[in-house]
Parts: C-alpha cells; sequence; structure tokens
C-alpha cells in the first residue's frame, strides 16, 4: 500500500516538474523580447502571476536579473528591490548549470513559507547568463 502511494505522489510530482518546465521555457522566450523593461513592466507581473495562478504547488513565480536581483515577480508590484544572490538555484545558474534546478527547501523572502525552488537559468541570444 505504502509503495503504491509513493508511486503515486512520484508520477503527480513528475508530472508537476514537466509542466513547469515547460512555462519556464515559454517564459524565457516572452522575457527576451521584454528584457529592457523588465521591472518596470505590469505585463511579465500579470505573467507571473498567471502562471503561478495555473499551479496548485507554485507559491510564486519571479525573474532574477544577471546581477542577482528581483527582476519581477507575481507576489508584488512594484518590484520590490530584493538581493537572491546568495540563493543556490541562483548561484546555479550563474555558475554554468544549464538545467532544470530544483533547490533545497528554504523560507521564501517575500512570501515568508516553506518553498522549493524550481528554477532554469537564462541566457543572451550570445549565450550569456542573463538571471534566472
Amino acid at each position: 500500500m505504502r509503495t503504491e502511494a509513493l508511486l503515486e505522489q512520484s508520477q503527480t510530482l513528475t508530472k508537476e516538474l514537466r509542466l513547469q518546465q515547460e512555462e519556464l521555457k515559454q517564459t524565457n522566450e516572452r522575457l527576451e523580447q521584454q528584457a529592457t523593461t523588465l521591472r518596470k513592466s505590469e505585463e511579465v507581473h500579470r505573467a507571473l502571476v498567471a502562471i503561478a495562478d495555473r499551479h496548485e504547488q507554485v507559491t510564486s513565480a519571479y525573474v532574477v536579473g544577471p546581477n542577482g536581483r528581483l527582476a519581477n515577480t507575481s507576489s508584488g508590484f512594484p518590484v520590490p528591490d530584493l538581493d537572491v544572490s546568495d540563493r543556490s538555484y541562483y548561484k546555479a545558474a550563474r555558475d554554468g548549470f544549464r538545467g532544470t534546478y530544483i533547490g533545497e527547501p528554504v523560507t521564501g523572502r517575500m512570501t515568508r513559507s516553506h518553498v522549493i525552488n524550481v528554477s532554469r537559468g537564462r541566457s543572451t541570444a550570445s549565450g550569456q547568463f542573463n538571471g534566472v
């Protein structure tokens, strides 16, 4: 019985991760088009809110600039000045990790709730690190 429950949870998590990977890919494509106005963009904010609303397990969706500062978020607008350059997901992407990163459980700085960050690094057309 316990094995069946674990298998079901694993399948649910795998499905959710696949959906989130596709969301991350699509979001990155949209962000490339709005790179210069990202922090001031209510359109990006609304898109991030829509992503968070579509997934029960997602408490917030956000974009981090190459400098490690929050660029936009579903959690509030205007965007608060928040530095996340010490977080493992940012460091992994900055240092070259090129996949979907699943971080350790932490307390969210904006939400103050326990979260596991699922992220993907972003890069420019020329391949330079462009944030998370």
